[in-house]
């Protein structure tokens, strides 16, 4: 698979998982970034208070030991890895 195909499964996996426990994808992975340990602290970006408000609204989201393994299952270390950006080598500068 390419690297775009790979994020639109994982992407499709992340919905999945928010939809089961009723919260949106972004809302599953600061859940799963809070899970793993007092060290992490994720950084979301956001424009707009109504973005703010869903990410706090992850703080009050528990993920159970199940939810966690399942979530490592489909998102297993190095699944998002490669090339952020597509070769541009070839644009004439």
């Amino acid at each position: 698979m390419t690297g775009g195909d790979w994020q639109i499964v994982l992407f499709s996996a992340r919905m999945a998982v928010g939809s089961t426990l009723l919260i949106l994808p972004v809302g599953v992975a600061l859940a799963w970034l809070l899970a793993r340990g007092p060290d992490v602290i994720p950084i979301p970006g956001t424009k707009r208070v109504k973005y703010l408000e869903e990410n706090v609204g992850a703080l009050n989201v528990k993920l159970s030991d199940a939810e966690l393994q399942e979530i490592e299952a489909i998102f297993p270390a190095g699944a998002a890895s490669g090339a952020r950006y597509a070769d541009m080598s070839f644009v004439n500068r």
